[in-house]
């Protein structure tokens, strides 16, 4: 199955050439249209033990994707490299393409960073984020000299 992105009817040419050509060029600056769609749906969620990250890139093997994490910066990035080439007589067709993208989260500091897992089913990331306990204040008895 795959997914398409749904868009509404076109009543005339300039809808269709202001948000393909205008309105990419505002937003998307410098980027080629493929390019700008890739970066990934993604849902954070608090749950009462901890944080849970869900990313949308169906599409990429767990041997694309790349997890990294740099102080309080959780990056998530992946690339996939395709070619095909076809030799019929004298002629050669040749097609290539490259998907990539990367997003990064900036982590609260009661993440307890050792214990973070992924996992990768039906083209979702999950990353889950466990909170460190809270620390629980020492009674401290203090006699007088």
């Amino acid at each position: 199955m795959t997914l398409v992105k749904y868009r509404t009817p076109r009543t005339s040419v300039f809808n269709t050439f202001f948000d393909d050509v205008v309105a990419r060029d505002l937003f998307f600056k410098g980027l080629p249209k493929e390019e700008s769609s890739i970066i990934p749906a993604a849902n954070v969620k608090e749950l009462e033990n901890g944080y849970e990250i869900e990313l949308a890139i169906p599409g990429f093997s767990k041997s694309e994707i790349n997890i990294e994490l740099s102080g309080n910066v959780l990056t998530f990035s992946a690339k996939k490299e395709k070619e095909e080439a076809e030799t019929e007589g004298k002629y050669t067709f040749r097609e290539f393409s490259s998907k990539a993208f990367s997003r990064s989260f900036s982590l609260p500091k009661n993440i307890r960073t050792s214990d973070i897992s992924a996992h990768q089913e039906h083209g979702i990331l999950t990353i889950t984020l466990p909170k460190e306990a809270p620390a629980q204040p020492q009674v401290k008895k203090i006699e007088i000299l």
